[in-house]
């Protein structure tokens, strides 16, 4: 089962690591992915910016570095209200040495435009930074 120990919480949204097995059936098994997730998922998923290049990255990284970027890289969006697969966010990697991260994320098209997107990124600076304050890296 899925380790959810790095579970994101906003007030709309639950974001979920990423697994290996997740990241497996993201793109190709909806439903597989949906009952891993316990979770329905929305139309138009994977969304526009998910495809096969940046999930092989992911699945890449994940697969050759057990463990190393837990909590670092790809998550699933899920608005908690619907308990729907809205999209996703991450990280490209730990942050680096001048404590900058890189945050990336792509939504559904019928989710896009509602806050949800800014709330994610929020949520994950947040965690980046264990709460402390960050007005710019470098």
């Amino acid at each position: 089962m899925t380790d959810f120990n790095y579970i994101k919480e906003s007030p709309r949204l639950r974001i979920v690591p990423c697994t290996l097995e997740m990241a497996e059936v993201a793109l190709d098994n909806p439903a597989e992915l949906s009952r891993i997730l316990g979770a329905g998922i929305a139309p138009g998923w994977p969304h526009e910016f998910l495809d096969q290049d940046a999930m092989s990255f992911m699945m890449n990284l994940m697969e050759a570095n057990p463990g190393k970027f837990t909590g670092w890289l790809f998550y699933l969006i899920i608005q908690k209200d619907l308990n729907l697969l809205i999209g996703s966010v991450g990280y490209k990697g730990p942050a680096g040495p001048d404590g900058c991260v890189e945050i990336g994320y792509g939504l559904t098209e019928p989710y896009q435009r509602q806050g949800y997107g800014s709330e994610a990124a929020l949520a994950m600076v947040e965690a980046a930074f264990g709460g402390r304050s960050r007005e710019s890296c470098g």
